[in-house]
Parts: structure tokens; sequence; C-alpha cells
């Protein structure tokens, strides 16, 4: 056999792998709830990593386009992640008031304040949000 008959037949077999691998993983929606200083706010899914022991779920809150309601409100986003038992870190870019609003939340400034944990973790592609 030739060389590139064998090193076609390996990439084949590692792209069979690499697709079987991915499609028997299952998911499961994952929601987010903050509290907002106005009507108007938006949470959206931006990025999702696995690390030894956590998923890491990236958001971004976006203010209101022009005039909205000065009234405490509620946004949400739902991801979908990997069905995993590992724990589910949650880190929000965008938050602009000082008091907080959810606990199991991390508020950050910008991805470099979690770059030594993200260069540990593996990016994941996930199915389209609900």
């Amino acid at each position: 056999m030739s060389r590139s008959f064998l090193f076609s037949t390996l990439l084949v077999v590692m792209f069979a792998v690499s697709c079987s691998s991915q499609s028997n993983t299952s998911f499961v929606r994952n929601k987010t709830e903050l509290t907002t200083p106005s009507a108007g706010w938006t949470l959206k899914y931006k990025e999702l990593y696995e690390s030894e022991k956590a998923l890491i779920c990236i958001l971004q809150l976006e203010p209101p386009q022009g005039m909205a309601a000065q009234v405490i409100s509620k946004v949400e986003a739902t991801v979908m992640v990997p069905d995993s038992k590992k724990p589910i870190e949650k880190y929000v870019l965008g938050k602009t008031w000082s008091w907080e609003s959810d606990p199991n939340v991390n508020f950050i400034d910008s991805k470099e304040e979690i770059a030594k944990l993200l260069a540990k973790a593996k990016r994941l592609e996930v199915p389209p949000q609900p």
C-alpha cells in the first residue's frame, strides 16, 4: 500500500471518530437570570469553555438602546451546555451598576480577568441557542 493511501485512510478514521464523539454529547438548557436597574437590558450567551473542574459560560449584558423605564427589571439568557456533572461557572461582561445582582454569577470587566482560567480550558461549540 502506498503512503498516500494510508494517510488518507488515517484522516478518514480520525474524522469519523471525531464526528462520533461529538454526536454522542447530550446537551441541557442552563438559564441565567439577572436583576437590572432598568428595563431594556439584554443578556446574551457569548462563549462556553470546559476546564478540568468546570464548564465556564461567558455572557454579555447590553444596556438599553434609547429611553427605558427606570424600574428594577429582570433579564435572562438560556444556553445549551453539555450534560455534565461539572459545576457551571458564569462570568458576565457589561454590568454598570454597583449593587449585587446575583451571588452565583461572577461579574468581570473584561475576559483578561479570567485569561489564565481560559488558557487551561477548551472552547466548546454548542448547538443553536433556544
